[in-house]
């Protein structure tokens, strides 16, 4: 996905914001002329200049529906949050309406298409429910019980599907297995959603997932996590009203849900592609299943091929025979995804990529009948089935590649995502447009890959911080009043990524310099936002809808106030292990506070019924950590831990956890076992206050 994965201290997987008012709000403007005309230009360009979304998606998109049954309001637990409501999309379902000037016409269709949703029977024993999540789940008829695949991102929206399910087949079978295809949180959030509420019953249904897929769970968006969750926001555009100028979707899906609960349930069954390989994250070793060989689920014989570092480090195919049924995960989909993620991740590997998708053509392309995926909607013959996985194939094979050739031609990498298009062949198959990825920033991605930040020009490798350059670049254009002038120049003629460029200059420049703060910052955010906004009218891709869009409304209408989040992750919390807890209390560490301190600190954990001995040295303002025990240690403590999780995570002080802040009558779960407990409160007090969820983007706060 992907969708807002685990985030910050693993307790936010999203948010619905509502914003402070810091400038004169302004409404979301109309299109301009200059808009309207590259959307009527645009028509001419796409696959099927035929009536939209009238082509075979729009027959796949609808097949098996179950038109009786409509897609439900879903709340929390208490019943107090709503956490998915499709009425307020109601704009996007008139299939004839042609796309409003405010949005670019192949995204329209796609989010027409992505608002087929509800239960859909695929075929015998296959089903699935779509639009309940930003992705799908899929049910699939065992002998005995149901086999879920990738129970969405969280507790309600799970257990709502599988109801959703039982309506329409009218019996209740038992779950017998789940299937996660990968470590994305909207693909195993909802698990205890779907499961039993016997604990003898749950104990009993087998969890497969992929080889590392428990450690690729709790490790991806942790030590850089709020930044992430921040960055997300305006990924998925989760601040931006649904309504033709604002959210129209995410282009993998329509948004992840929010203000719910995620949970996680260890595997009990890993594939893997050695026997005996190492998987970790787990205090007990799952039983293995070894990739390609026959695997019978509940009477049902599954195939599994494991595909590492794709679309996430920790993903698997697979193939059921008697279903003539393949899925290629998250891999294959339709619109061109991320090899790089705007949100903030570990760059992809685009070729391992490609080659997954040539093996899974070469192992099953021709057994397969048809094809469903984990977003979006299935392909029902082989023809298309092959199509799609030849497309997606030749598609990150082609952008690897081509960006490797110009690279070692000499372009860095902004020329090559300038440069870069995809051949009349890929460009003219709808699949492969770029409504979550895209070509330009999928280049940069495969650039970053393989030659990271830097581009080789001594004038980049050590460029002046952003306020002193454009304090610099405005003194040098005549000032901020000579640059707003020209703005209006700039504006007429539709040259709205430049003026979002300069006007930052402004924007930056005010959050230190009074005088512009004064007289000059608000018209440059007008401007800003404006330009922003007719560059998200005009994207096909989503995501860059959204950022755009985002932007806008940060400009607008000030920083945004997180208003709803999803509740506690404990489930994850306690699945990390211990050393990347530790890890991530070196990144809370404010070392300019720690000069010259010098720390030792053993830890006593109780976990799972074990104790673990690890230790904490701080030392030249680094926190370094080891799981053994610190001879003369300024201090030991023993935490069960939770307790610790919660302490280094910043839910709590240390003074409330194991000092004089306690709560009466709190039963002990951190206690100082020998040394000074004045140096482990120390130790604490260095740590940064929990980062805030809301820090500006485009809209700077004032410096001091």
């Amino acid at each position: 996905m992907k969708t807002l994965t685990i985030a910050g201290w693993i307790l936010i997987t999203g948010c619905c914001l509502g914003v402070a008012a810091a400038h004169p709000v302004e409404q979301p403007k109309e299109a301009t002329e200059i808009t309207k005309r590259l959307h009527e230009e645009a028509y001419s360009r796409l696959p099927d200049d035929a009536s939209l979304p009238g082509t075979q998606d729009l027959e796949n998109a609808q097949r098996g529906m179950y038109e009786d049954i409509p897609v439900p309001f879903i709340t929390n637990r208490d019943g107090t949050k709503i956490i998915w409501d499709l009425s307020k999309y109601d704009f996007l379902t008139d299939l004839y309406k042609e796309a409003p000037f405010t949005v670019h016409p192949s995204l329209w269709r796609q989010s027409q298409l992505v608002m087929q949703g509800g239960l859909f029977k695929l075929r015998d024993r296959l089903y699935q429910v779509r639009n309940l999540d930003i992705g799908n789940m899929t049910i699939i008829e065992g002998n005995t019980g149901l086999i879920i695949i990738d129970p969405l991102t969280l507790e309600e929206t799970a257990r709502a599907a599988l109801e959703l399910y039982y309506e329409g087949v009218g019996q209740r079978k038992p779950v017998v297995a789940v299937i996660y295809s990968h470590s994305h949180t909207d693909h195993y959030g909802g698990v205890r959603g779907v499961m039993p509420t016997d604990p003898s019953a749950q104990s009993k249904v087998r969890i497969i997932a992929p080889e590392g897929f428990l450690e690729a769970a709790v490790t991806e968006n942790v030590l850089a996590g709020n930044a992430m969750h921040r960055r997300a926001t305006y990924m998925y555009g989760n601040t931006l009203p649904p309504s033709e100028k604002g959210h129209v979707g995410a282009g993998l899906g329509l948004l992840p849900p929010t203000g719910g609960t995620v949970t996680l349930i260890a595997p009990t069954e890993i594939v893997v592609r050695k026997e005996g390989a190492p998987h970790g994250g787990s205090a007990t070793r799952p039983r293995e299943i070894s990739e390609n060989a026959a695997e019978n689920i509940d009477g049902l014989t599954f195939y599994f091929y494991l595909a590492p570092n794709t679309e996430a480090p920790a993903e698997m195919h697979w193939y059921t025979a008697e279903l003539r049924a393949l899925s290629a995960a998250e891999n294959c989909n339709k619109t061109l995804h991320n090899v790089y993620t705007l949100r903030g991740a570990k760059t992809r590997d685009a070729l391992a990529w490609s080659k997954a998708l040539d093996e899974t053509l070469r192992l099953w392309g021709d057994k397969s009948d048809i094809m469903y995926g984990m977003h979006h909607w299935p392909v029902f013959t082989n023809a298309e089935v092959k199509a799609s996985l030849i497309a997606a194939r030749n598609g990150y094979r082609f952008i690897h590649d081509q960006t490797l050739r110009l690279a070692n031609s000499g372009l860095n990498k902004e020329e090559i995502a300038a440069r870069l298009v995809f051949p009349p062949e890929i460009e003219n198959i709808w699949e492969l447009h770029g409504y979550y990825g895209s070509l330009s920033h999928n280049a940069r991605g495969v650039y970053t890959f393989y030659f990271g930040w830097f581009d080789g020009n001594p004038v980049n490798l050590n460029p002046l911080p952003m306020a002193e350059r454009a304090r610099r670049h405005l003194d040098w254009m005549g000032g901020p009043g000579t640059v707003l002038k020209n703005a209006e120049i700039a504006w007429q003629r539709g040259e709205y990524r430049w003026l979002i460029e300069v006007m930052n200059y402004i924007i930056v420049a005010a959050a230190h310099d009074e005088n512009i703060r004064k007289n000059f910052d608000s018209k440059a955010r007008s401007i800003s936002a404006d330009a922003m906004e007719q560059l998200g009218y005009q994207a096909e891709n989503a995501t860059w809808r959204n950022f755009y869009l985002t932007g806008a409304q940060e400009l607008r209408l000030g920083k945004a106030i997180p208003a709803q989040a999803n509740d506690p992750s404990w489930d994850t919390l306690l699945a990390m292990p211990t050393e990347m807890l530790l890890d991530y209390m070196g990144v809370r560490l404010e070392a300019e506070r720690a000069y010259g301190k010098t720390i030792g600190l053993n830890i006593l954990l109780r976990r799972d019924g074990k104790q673990e001995t690890h230790h904490v040295l701080l030392q030249s303002s680094v926190l370094n950590n080891r799981a053994e025990h610190l001879r003369n240690a300024d201090v030991t403590l023993e935490i069960d831990a939770r307790t610790l999780a919660a302490l280094i995570t910043g839910m709590i002080s240390y003074s409330q956890a194991c000092g004089a802040e306690r709560p009466p009558g709190q039963q002990i779960s951190c206690a100082v076992v020998s040394g000074s407990p004045a140096k482990a409160e120390e130790l604490f007090s260095l740590l940064a206050p929990p980062f805030q969820p809301n820090f500006p983007i485009v809209a700077p706060d004032k410096k001091d």
